[in-house]
């Protein structure tokens, strides 16, 4: 018997355990401090948050009666299919915690393509008292679905001749092991692509499930990151646990390495070591070559810093742009490794030219990686104790961590076009403020006037927590967008009113893409293979004025990642909604006369930034213009690691 069966069990309702009769099966594991995890449309089809269920256990011997520990709700998180439930004392389930938590199965967030799995639950058509493990490969750990990142993993069982039903599976772990054979749950399964076959039995297209991923569960869910944080380091062999940094990012060394035949057999902190060993040793020694070679050491030493942090499931483009923010400049390297090495290199600057921070260049990127995955300075032994052989004191990376959260994004949506003898304004605005903790939403009264919108504005700030620092978006429709609501006084300061842009990086959606329906998934099928390396000429006016034309080149189009384009400010947006509509979700629209030169400016501002990290940090680069840019960056992927909230029905705004 492997040992996850023991933590997998099968949610009952209470009619389902008294009947024996189990209409729809549900998977969910212990993880500890008496709680459970599974997916959340398996909670919310029994009770939902009032849910009083019981987690069917194994037995403990061959032969014996199952165990039944009744759980009730602890927290979910919509948006992720994700829920937590925990030991219920009131109907005696804490007799039976410590049995739940001495099977708990540990946690873990790395993952990646080709890595071997296994996925465990109980499916439809096996009635046995033990959760059915089945082996997978993961095809990508970050297959885009809607508004979140998931695990598609080919499970050959789910793809044989005569496949097993994945129904049932739901909630049940994905467990990866690592190269000492340490198995960790990366993931839940939440859904797959399903097909029936000739005997009427729901199968998996493809033998492909789509599982929800514990590094994303790790900053919405306290429990989730309570049991990440309590899952201890993989005990492995010191002498084969070495990172190592590639070749390729050694390139920006290369002018203090040069020939000088110093170069490791392995860019290992010990085959460094020992090359500066060598080359110290020798009364010639070339400083230029200590340099590169301390620089080397201290990058790769970092490096399984870097790892243990999460930084792997980190997308270069949010790489760079925290480096750009903790460092004080661009790098120049396109890899993880290219950036430890720069940031390294930067630090050797500061030690010998004064620094003006008590933590050095590489310490700060480390610790914005941490608070960017969730981890705490103060409960990562990897981070205290690298900060502590550099020389730095955790009270400052505590510090520094706490001055630097992530703060909030709020997302308001003003409700989608009108009608043709419509206003503009719409009669009901809703918000969503999303944390690191929680997901907020609320809907305010706007009377389907600009004064009653302003309103609204005003009460939407005053209406959600004290949050800093935040950052904005606006779901507008098109007919809105040329009204600058981005610099309406709505927001309060000691006393005075201020407008979103005085500090909150506004940025536009359109909000018919926050409804259900194929327009965002237009953009996520655009921006999929999109290339960020192509730094775009702006649309001809004429191109724009001819809607036949633009129609079509906006739907053959799709190697730019962006687009340039605008009219005169008194101009029709119309232009602008085919582009949309087409799945355009990044556009910079440029409102004023001055267009080619403005244009110029977008595109030198763009040239400055990694290609990479356009797609996250383009609008907070761009200059200012006498006439402002109109910025709709509808990224599918959210804003500032945060996830973007789900699409909302129509009649909800």
């Amino acid at each position: 018997m492997s040992s996850v069966e023991p933590a997998v069990g099968r949610l009952l309702t209470e009619a389902e355990r008294s009947s024996g009769t189990v209409r729809s099966l549900r998977s969910a594991f212990a993880i500890g401090a008496g709680n459970v995890l599974t997916a959340w449309h398996c909670v919310r089809e029994v009770g939902g948050q009032e849910a009083q269920l019981w987690l069917r256990m194994q037995p403990d011997s061959p032969g014996g009666s199952p165990v039944d520990v009744p759980v009730s709700y602890r927290e979910h998180c919509v948006e992720l299919d994700a829920a937590v439930l925990t030991v219920d004392a009131q109907r005696g389930g804490e007799v039976l915690r410590d049995r739940l938590d001495a099977v708990a199965l540990p946690l873990g967030v790395t993952v990646a393509a080709h890595d071997r799995v296994r996925v465990a639950g109980h499916p439809e058509r096996n009635p046995a008292p033990s959760c059915v493990v089945s082996t997978g490969v993961v095809e990508t750990p970050e297959f885009q679905s809607t508004a979140r990142r998931l695990i598609r993993a080919l499970v050959t069982s789910f793809a044989a001749v005569s496949p097993e039903s994945p129904s049932g599976m739901s909630g049940g772990p994905l467990l990866r092991a690592d190269a000492n054979g340490n198995e960790t749950v990366v993931g839940f399964v939440s859904a797959y692509a399903e097909r029936q076959d000739k005997r009427g039995t729901h199968t998996a297209l493809g033998g492909v499930v789509l599982c929800g991923r514990i590094a994303d569960l790790n900053k919405l869910l306290p429990s989730v990151a309570e049991a990440l944080r309590a899952t201890p380091p993989p005990q492995v062999d010191p002498a084969t646990s070495e990172e190592e940094l590639t070749t390729e990012a050694m390139k920006s060394l290369q002018p203090k390495l040069g020939a000088s035949g110093a170069i490791p057999t392995r860019w290992t902190p010990s085959a460094i070591e020992k090359s500066l060993e060598h080359v110290i040793s020798s009364p010639s020694a070339d400083p230029r070559v200590v340099d590169g070679l301390r620089i080397a050491k201290a990058a790769a030493r970092a490096k399984a810093v870097f790892v243990a942090l999460g930084g792997r499931e980190v997308e270069i483009g949010r790489l760079q742009g925290i480096y750009r923010r903790e460092v004080g400049a661009w790098p120049s390297g396109g890899t993880a490794d290219a950036l430890l090495v720069e940031a390294a290199d930067a630090t050797l600057y500061e030690q010998r030219n004064g620094g003006h921070s008590p933590l050095s260049a590489l310490a700060r990127f480390l610790v914005a990686i941490a608070t960017d995955q969730g981890v705490s300075t103060a409960e990562n032994r990897e981070l205290l104790d690298w900060l502590a052989a550099c020389g730095h004191q955790a009270g400052d990376a505590h510090r520094y961590q706490a001055a630097h959260t992530d703060g909030g994004w709020l997302v308001v949506d003003l409700g989608d076009e009108p009608g043709p003898a419509a206003p503009p304004y719409p009669a009901q605005i809703r918000w969503t403020m999303v944390t690191g903790n929680e997901v907020m939403s609320r809907s305010v009264e706007a009377g389907a006037t600009r004064e009653g919108l302003l309103r609204a504005l005003r009460q939407v700030f005053k209406e959600i927590p004290p949050t800093y620092p935040l950052i904005v978006d606006l779901a507008v429709p098109c007919a809105l967008l040329t009204e600058r609501i981005e610099y309406w006084p709505v927001r309060e300061v000691d006393g005075e009113l201020e407008a979103i842009a005085e500090e909150c990086q506004p940025r536009f959606r359109w909000s018919s893409r926050r409804r259900p329906g194929p327009l965002h998934g237009r953009v996520v099928d655009r921006i999929r293979n999109a290339n960020w390396d192509h730094l775009p000429d702006p649309l001809p006016v004429d191109l724009l004025e001819d809607e036949t034309r633009l129609s079509a080149w906006a739907k053959a189009d799709g190697t730019g990642a962006w687009i340039i384009a605008g009219l005169p400010a008194a101009s029709s947006v119309r232009p602008l909604r085919w582009l949309l509509r087409a799945g355009h979700g990044f556009v910079v629209w440029l409102p004023g006369s001055g267009r080619d030169e403005d244009s110029l400016a977008v595109r030198l501002a763009a040239e400055r930034l990694p290609s990479a990290a356009r797609r996250y940090q383009l609008p907070d680069e761009l200059p200012t213009l006498d006439d402002p840019p109109i910025v709709i960056w509808d990224d599918p992927r959210g804003r500032g690691g945060f996830a973007l909230p789900p699409p909302m029905a129509a009649e909800s705004c």
